[in-house]
């Protein structure tokens, strides 16, 4: 009933110093618990040490293009990783369908799916972090204002995304979620969830039309349950990542389950192309006698 991934990563021995020495701590838990739902699409967690952004663009030899290019919005590299912690979480915290219609009226009731979503990083140092809150409303100035953008911050954490309401429940800290998940990808620098239970169903009225999407649907809504990740330690000269896709059926092989869903695609696909073949084929009879004939060359006339 689920799928183990194991993996490990090797690089150079430049990059690989580099990672040794500036290899991140485990990633903070309470980023996670202060998400102000029970219930995610996905969330990502990492964690590393600022300064080795620093060394890996000397390593690249692009460290100058970027103070210069920081410098146009008023900061360096420097205050950058004085202001950071070397803590980020992004997070997909809802999936909202919404209506889109146009000034014109040519488009209505047009559903799309809108995300909520939330960047969080953890604060270093106050004075440099306000520099890079600054530097980030330079940039705003450039964002039509119907744009759906909100930030906020405590000192400790600043977070932006396209929900005030999540960001400033967020930077209050009052949920305290603990979720199941953490348990699976804890003790890590690095540890993500995808609910994909939560991420079909969120789409389900955009299967309803075709009646074989609605298959396909269906087959994924009973297959798929969610997906752990995590990883970032160093261990023997190496990365190590691990990654588990869980499946609804607990009980059946997960071989067999993936047979027998790749096997339904590959069904659908075939039926889809006899379907296509033969509109072509009926289209192509009922136009083939009103088609204009071409006229015959003209024949050239000898002297």
């Amino acid at each position: 009933g689920k799928i183990l991934l194991e993996a490990k990563s090797y690089a150079g021995k430049e990059l690989t110093g580099l990672y040794k020495k500036y290899g991140g701590k485990n990633f903070d838990e309470t980023m996670i618990k202060r998400l102000p739902v029970k219930e995610l699409a996905a969330v990502f967690a990492m964690s590393f040490k600022p300064e080795g952004i620093k060394e890996l663009l000397k390593v690249l030899g692009v460290d100058g293009l970027a103070n210069m290019g920081l410098a146009q919005l008023g900061i360096n590299l420097d205050e950058f990783i004085k202001a950071n912690k070397g803590d980020i979480l992004i997070a997909v915290t809802g999936l909202q369908q919404k209506n889109l219609t146009d000034s014109s009226a040519a488009v209505t009731n047009n559903s799309f799916i809108q995300p909520d979503v939330i960047f969080s990083t953890s604060i270093a140092d106050k004075d440099a972090f306000n520099l890079l809150i600054k530097a980030g409303e330079k940039i705003g100035n450039n964002i039509p204002a119907n744009f759906p953008l909100a930030y906020n911050t405590d000192g400790k954490y600043f977070a932006i995304g396209n929900t005030k309401e999540n960001i400033d429940k967020y930077i209050t800290g009052g949920s305290n979620n603990s979720f199941d998940f953490l348990s699976k990808i804890n003790n890590n620098p690095f540890g993500g969830y995808v609910n994909l239970q939560y991420i079909l169903k969120a789409f389900e009225t955009s299967f309803s039309k075709d009646s074989a999407a609605k298959v396909v649907y269906e087959a994924s809504l009973k297959m798929w349950d969610n997906i752990y990740m995590k990883g970032g330690n160093f261990e023997d000269g190496g990365m190590v990542q691990s990654g588990e896709i869980n499946l609804m059926d607990k009980s059946t092989n997960s071989l067999k389950q993936l047979n027998q869903y790749i096997g339904l695609l590959s069904k659908i696909k075939i039926e889809q192309d006899k379907k296509i073949r033969v509109t072509d084929i009926k289209m192509e009879e009922i136009y083939k006698d009103k088609m204009p004939v071409p006229p015959p060359p003209p024949v050239k006339k000898r002297n």
